[in-house]
């Protein structure tokens, strides 16, 4: 996986954190601690085991006997360490999202448009998908929603990256598919930036085949994500997003 450039991912510390601390369900045991190692950082993450369990199923699953991670160490070594601190931030108070940096669209020597906010957001939705845990990527998908609604662009350069990291069935792959088909335009095709879907050569083919049949089977024009984001969260069965 790419580093993340580092302004992108930066957190604002306004000094009222403890205002969002995560109000902490009844029987979590906060004197036992697990050490994960992202990446090549030397210093480990240390963490509440509990409070890591109870929302990854990854570290749930890696913390039973007889794996090693049972004995309060885990290593993920192809993790970068400032996208783990995100996901451990938010483990604590999980409106640490609101405290990335505001988004802003870029335009670089040659014209190519970008927003550099993208990129983190979807890298942390892979790291979710690779944690097992339902409640960060929800987190994370309505904040790439957000980041669209508030410059008016959309990520149109993540298609090579959503389909060799993500499996069929994600629901980020599903949103990112509805982008295209609700909201493209011509300008979509004939862009500068060499990165963008019409113009890499890593864009997959999948990827404009799914891209067509959604635009043949009526969702030409529907901007789904905004008539109900909740059908691209993971929830328990029978749960649904609180209106």
């Amino acid at each position: 996986m790419p580093a993340i450039n580092e302004q992108s991912i930066s957190l604002r510390d306004n000094g009222s954190q403890g205002d969002t601390d995560r109000l902490l369900p009844p029987g979590l045991c906060l004197k036992t601690t697990i050490q994960v190692f992202a990446g090549e950082e030397p210093e480990p993450f240390i963490i509440h085991k509990d409070i890591l369990c109870a929302s990854s199923d990854f570290f749930k699953n890696a913390c039973k006997e007889p794996w090693k991670e049972s004995a309060g160490v885990v290593e993920l070594s192809g993790t970068e360490p400032r996208l783990f601190e995100v996901y451990a931030r938010w483990l604590y108070s999980p409106d640490v999202l609101n405290l990335m940096e505001k988004p802003v669209v870029t335009t670089a020597a040659n014209g190519a448009i970008s927003v550099p906010a993208y990129e983190p957001l979807f890298h942390l939705y892979a790291l979710g998908d690779m944690l097992q845990d339902s409640k960060f990527k929800n987190a994370i998908l309505d904040k790439i929603v957000e980041v669209r609604r508030l410059v008016n662009y959309h990520p149109i350069c993540f298609s090579a990256f959503v389909y060799s990291e993500l499996p069929p069935s994600s629901p980020l792959r599903r949103l990112y598919v509805d982008f295209w088909v609700g909201s493209s335009a011509s300008d979509w095709f004939n862009t500068k930036n060499p990165a963008d879907d019409c113009n890499s050569p890593d864009a997959p083919m999948e990827f404009f085949r799914d891209v067509l049949r959604q635009s043949k089977t009526g969702g030409a024009g529907k901007k789904l994500w905004e008539e109900d984001i909740c059908q691209y969260h993971e929830h328990p069965a029978g749960i649904k997003c609180q209106k």
